[in-house]
């Protein structure tokens, strides 16, 4: 009986013994374990860790341990978003008129100048023929018209934020008096004191060039359409015989005309507001060719003669000012 019980005592020494060993044999490998799964598997409820700008990770130098959080991005991207708009606002405030594109309308009105560049000829009844013009500028008739456009985006000039480029596609149709006024030469019934008066309707597509100064807007352009013409009044007076005092025109015959019209634009714009503007234009307006047919005047020719007149061009200079809105 003592033979066992000194037995069961060595055998419940020696399982104590190599229960202690167990446990120092596995507290290493359980270490390991925990920093193998820490690196792994970093905790990502600590917050980030700092390091220095040019500490590198695990022994490599060539890359450098930069947190995009540490570096405080987003407050530094906020900063630049402030610092554009504050720069934009900075622009809008310097530059002339408003930075707004797009559609745009206006009005206008002034006088037209007829330009003694109104060559041609009338052709009269025998005995009288042939009478060519010597041509007189100098009269002046209404202009009156609106104009619908188009401004693209504009470019700067410079770096300043005070100049600016941009061009523009405008159409605008008006109404002008136009009158023909010269001294025909003819040997039969003397210098004959010519004087035409017409209407006309002008449409025009401009391709338009605008520059933005601090003071004002420099516009430049050029313009190619059409003109429609219709005769308000004719007189031909002859200077020489039975001719003398006569008006040798009679009733008008074909009194109307289409041409092809030319136009040239240089003005001047000042803003009232940020998308109205006053403007100062001159224009110098050709018109093609057209041809006109009246009766002869029966008391002085008798019944049943007409009288053709050609025009090889008509020219004039406009002087306008109107108002201009940007939508």
């Amino acid at each position: 009986m003592t033979h066992l019980r000194w037995k069961a005592l060595c055998l419940q020494t020696n399982l104590w013994i190599l229960l202690v060993g167990l446990v120092i044999w596995a507290s290493p490998l359980k270490a390991e374990s925990g920093d193998e799964y820490t690196e792994e598997k970093p905790d990502l409820t600590a917050g980030p860790t700092n390091y220095p700008n040019n500490q590198s990770i695990e022994g490599d130098s060539s890359i450098a341990a930069t947190d995009p959080i540490s570096e405080n991005t987003l407050p530094k991207e906020k900063n630049n978003l402030e610092k554009n708009l504050k720069d934009q606002k900075a622009i809008q405030q310097q530059a002339p008129f408003s930075l707004k594109t797009g559609l745009y309308a206006g009005v206008f009105g002034g006088g037209a100048f007829s330009a003694p560049g109104n060559y041609g000829y009338s052709l009269y009844p025998s005995p009288v023929g042939l009478a060519t013009f010597n041509p007189r500028g100098g009269i002046v008739n209404g202009v009156g018209g609106i104009e619908v456009g188009y401004e693209f985006p504009k470019e700067a000039m410079g770096t300043s934020g005070s100049f600016y480029w941009s061009p523009s596609v405008q159409f605008d149709g008006y109404y002008m008096g136009v009158t023909a006024a010269a001294s025909q030469l003819n040997t039969v019934a003397g210098n004959i004191a010519f004087k035409d008066n017409f209407n006309s309707g002008l449409f025009f597509i401009d391709g338009i060039l605008k520059v933005y100064t601090p003071i004002l807007i420099i516009n430049f352009g050029v313009g190619i359409g059409g003109a429609y013409m219709w005769e308000s009044s004719i007189a031909g007076i002859g200077s020489r015989g039975s001719f003398a005092g006569k008006n040798l025109f009679g009733r008008g015959i074909d009194t109307s005309s289409g041409a092809a019209a030319v136009q040239g634009i240089a003005g001047v714009e000042r803003w009232i507001t940020d998308r109205l503007s006053f403007i100062v234009e001159y224009r110098f307006v050709w018109i093609g060719g057209s041809n006109f047919s009246y009766a002869g005047n029966p008391t002085v020719f008798g019944s049943g003669t007409s009288i053709n007149t050609h025009f090889d061009q008509f020219e004039a200079n406009l002087v306008l000012g109107g108002l201009r809105y940007k939508f």
